[in-house]
């Protein structure tokens, strides 16, 4: 009679289990967990940063030459210190930005841009002396409809270099208040662009 009784409650709570796990599946991009976690991607899926960032350079690049970026926007956009980082985070910093192909014509044609799901954007920061050695890379990463409403469904990430492994990834704070303020270009800043590079935009 218990043993009965006992199959009667179990099974609405195995249907309730089953559900919840469900839509929360439905409620994550495969392969990747909820950016809030921060963790990285699933050991069944391949490593974002192994086989996505590490070919940026192979990319569109933004910026015909290294654009110098202000101490006080460059520590703003700094992660932790790290233990290859420059003595001082508030120096003037370079930068060199790529994009992939998704994202290219709405980088380089496009007044009001609408990236595409897919895009990407990579961002290298270098010390003002002269090296080809970044101390970090910023990306954005578009996801799909829904991901990130607040900041345009961007994926925010730090990777530490040479290796290109992500530190921090998701909805960071610091990033997306920064990036509210280009929501009429979706969120994407491009201080970066030549004149020349501006005026052909349409």
């Amino acid at each position: 009679m218990q043993r009965a009784k006992f199959k009667t409650l179990l099974r609405p709570l195995v249907f309730l289990a089953i559900t919840t796990a469900w839509e929360q599946r439905a409620a994550v991009p495969p392969g990747y967990p909820p950016p809030d976690e921060g963790r990285l991607p699933a050991k069944s899926k391949p490593d974002l940063e192994a086989q996505v960032f590490a070919k940026y350079r192979k990319w569109t690049r933004v910026n015909s030459a290294p654009v110098k970026v202000a101490g006080v926007i460059a520590a703003a956009c700094a992660p932790a210190p790290l233990p290859n980082q420059a003595a001082d985070p508030h120096a003037d910093k370079l930068i060199n930005v790529f994009v992939n192909k998704i994202g290219r014509t709405a980088m380089l044609a496009e007044k009001k841009p609408q990236f595409s799901e897919g895009a990407i954007i990579v961002q290298e920061r270098l010390p003002l002396k002269k090296s080809s050695a970044s101390e970090w890379l910023l990306a954005m990463v578009k996801r799909e409809e829904g991901f990130n409403p607040a900041a345009g469904d961007w994926e925010f990430f730090v990777l530490r270099t040479p290796e290109k492994v992500v530190i921090e990834r998701g909805r960071i704070e610091n990033c997306q208040a920064c990036h509210a303020r280009a929501k009429e270009t979706d969120f994407v800043f491009r201080h970066y662009l030549t004149r020349q590079a501006q005026d052909k935009l349409r």
